[in-house]
């Protein structure tokens, strides 16, 4: 289940034909060479066995390991910078910087909220949450580069 949480009230909300919706605070924050709104995306993964280290070996405790955070935080934050670039552009992760806190067993719901807090013509920033029942268990930053669908496309082509 995606949703969207705000920062501040009020904002507007964009429902998208597939149903999807994201919200916009109306409050914007100065950047250098134009204003970004603010804005926050989240969704529910729960954790499965593949999510583990014991994946990694065996003899580990099957909980929740670093990796999958990071997948699920990129995942969350390359839908929300991808609803804010134009149809020929697309992000990729540069930079995860994680501090993973608490632990996550098997079949608990793990809430991953990320912020964009800043944007610029060739990346975007976001600092990102990861929760189960309302208590932290990882915290990052994360920033993405904006490139030309064209340029993935030369390079596939190589």
């Amino acid at each position: 289940m995606q949703t969207i949480e705000h920062i501040t009230k009020p904002w507007r909300e964009i429902v998208y034909p597939t149903g999807k919706t994201i919200s916009q605070v109306n409050r914007y924050l100065y950047k250098k060479g134009g204003y970004i709104s603010m804005q926050i995306y989240k969704d529910f993964f729960t954790i499965k066995d593949t999510d583990c280290i014991s994946e990694i070996d065996s003899s580990l405790p099957s909980l929740l390991g670093t990796y999958t955070l990071v997948k699920w935080m990129e995942i969350i934050s390359a839908k929300l910078a991808n609803k804010n670039i134009s149809d020929n552009l697309l992000t990729v992760g540069q930079d995860v910087c994680i501090e993973h806190k608490g632990m996550g067993k098997i079949g608990q719901k793990v809430k991953i909220t990320s912020k964009m807090i800043e944007t610029s013509k060739r990346s975007m920033k976001f600092n990102i949450l990861a929760t189960i029942d309302d208590k932290l268990i990882a915290n990052a930053k994360h920033t993405r580069i904006i490139i030309s669908k064209k340029v993935i496309d030369r390079q596939l082509q190589k």
